[in-house]
């Protein structure tokens, strides 16, 4: 497939699956506050994927080594699409937590090739600056949905977010079913067995570096972020006029380091970013009014884009060709593991203990990531 026209074509996807990612970020934590669900039943919610769903990620992954990725992706697309659509119908914790798990399935199907298949398209030579590129394309996918999300709050009820997010995943489906050509494949029958000791040792740890980074990032938001911004007493409309700021801003200043960013070793910049934005995290809360706490999502966002992009570049690079699908589903695993272990966490730490906590605890999470990821690194490049 021609590089160029699948660059534009996965731009459009990530900025396409971006604008439901950030409706339901901001549009799903809210409506169950309003719903008056406590932070603890909150984190269940969040958590309601199983975990034989984690763990199948690894071996959804290396089937799509085997026998193809792509119609394993827009089955995911699809059934992510319908499931969004379902969420203003329901009201009771078990309803939310079936078609939450619904979704996570779906999540699962997708997420556990979509970058193992930019592997596939991409080579070596150009996948930094692609990696880079669809950054930005991140970045604007995430100013579109705070924009509309912010309309919809005005002019109609927030619900109506939820069906925004699911038309958009549903143009997704489309998009990537019609015209995503698959690199063709040589079927490899290699049985049900992992190769988890053959991965390389920049993978384990970036992966690992990858799942602290998510425990502490679903730890700290959800739903403790919400909360918060509520006690500011910031509203939904508020909060996605925030965001857009925060992602405009964000998106000049990442075009406008885009030459940095290819310079810079992309292990040091993940490790940077991470420590920069863990430290950030646990000041989220001290700020005491919008002001304050504009400033700190603001700083917040802006390195977690720097982290995205270099974690990016290094577990693709770092990924082997022969079973990349695999890898790439046990990355998505750990990944998973951290969104199951954080929100659970994070709600019983503010019921049981303070707000303040669950932001403290997730910083130092992110702390001792880098600092583990630092010697990590060192070791690495002595072996070269």
């Amino acid at each position: 497939m021609d590089s160029k026209k699948a660059f534009w074509i996965f731009a459009a996807l990530t900025i396409l699956m971006m604008v439901s990612d950030r409706l339901l970020f901001v549009i799903f934590p809210n409506y169950l506050l309003d719903k008056k669900f406590t932070a603890t039943e909150i984190g269940l919610i969040f958590s309601a994927a199983s975990f034989i769903l984690l763990i199948s990620r690894i071996f959804i992954g290396k089937i799509s080594d085997m026998y193809g990725r792509k119609l394993i992706m827009s089955l995911g697309l699809f059934i992510q699409s319908v499931s969004v659509f379902f969420y203003p119908f329901i009201s009771k914790i078990y309803e939310f937590s079936i078609v939450k798990g619904l979704y996570e399935t779906s999540d699962t199907l997708t997420t556990s090739v979509k970058d193992a298949m930019i592997a596939d398209i991409f080579k070596k030579g150009v996948r930094e600056k692609v990696i880079r590129k669809l950054g930005n394309a991140y970045v604007w996918g995430r100013g579109l949905a705070v924009l509309i999300g912010f309309l919809i709050t005005i002019y109609f009820y927030s619900s109506f977010g939820f069906y925004a997010a699911s038309f958009a995943l549903f143009l997704s489906f489309i998009l990537f079913t019609v015209f995503i050509k698959e690199p063709k494949i040589k079927i490899r029958k290699t049985g049900a067995k992992t190769s988890i000791k053959k991965y390389p040792f920049a993978f384990k740890m970036i992966t690992m570096i990858g799942f602290m980074q998510t425990l502490l990032y679903a730890m700290s938001y959800y739903p403790g972020f919400f909360i918060l911004a509520r006690k500011l007493n910031i509203t939904e409309n508020i909060l996605f006029l925030i965001l857009l700021t925060t992602y405009a801003s964000g998106g000049v200043i990442i075009f406008l380091t885009r030459k940095w960013i290819d310079r810079i070793d992309k292990m040091k910049l993940s490790l940077i970013s991470l420590m920069v934005f863990s430290v950030l995290i646990m000041l989220y809360p001290l700020s005491t009014s919008i002001l304050q706490f504009f400033l700190i999502l603001f700083f917040v966002h802006l390195f977690f884009i720097y982290f995205w992009i270099a974690f990016k570049v290094v577990l693709l690079n770092s990924a082997v060709r022969k079973f990349r699908g695999e890898q790439i589903g046990f990355q998505k695993t750990m990944e998973g593991i951290g969104n199951l272990i954080g929100p659970l966490v994070g709600g019983f730490l503010i019921d049981a203990v303070s707000l303040q906590s669950v932001f403290f605890l997730a910083g130092g999470i992110g702390l001792v990531a880098t600092i583990s990821g630092y010697f990590l690194n060192k070791r690495l490049s002595s072996n070269f």
